[in-house]
């Protein structure tokens, strides 16, 4: 689906417990990640820093952000 599309099907009024609902939202989310926090940058980042505020500050993130991404592509941080 193109973004014009995407956008239009965001905009429908679903209930927010609905299943559809979730999938959007998570899909969205994803999509918000890519944009904010590109693989392979964020790989390049999380090597050179210890710390995930590090990591969130270079990407102009919250924390909570860039710990769910970091946990999304398998690195942790302690």
């Amino acid at each position: 689906a193109d973004i014009e599309t995407n956008f239009v099907m965001a905009r429908t009024n679903l209930p927010i417990d609905s299943s559809e609902y979730k999938k959007r939202e998570t899909t969205a989310n994803y999509f918000a990640a890519d944009l904010l926090m590109p693989v392979e940058k964020f790989l390049e980042v999380v090597n050179l820093y210890d710390d995930i505020h590090d990591v969130a500050s270079f990407f102009g993130v919250s924390c909570s952000a860039a710990s769910i991404r970091a946990s999304q592509l398998g690195k942790f941080f302690i």
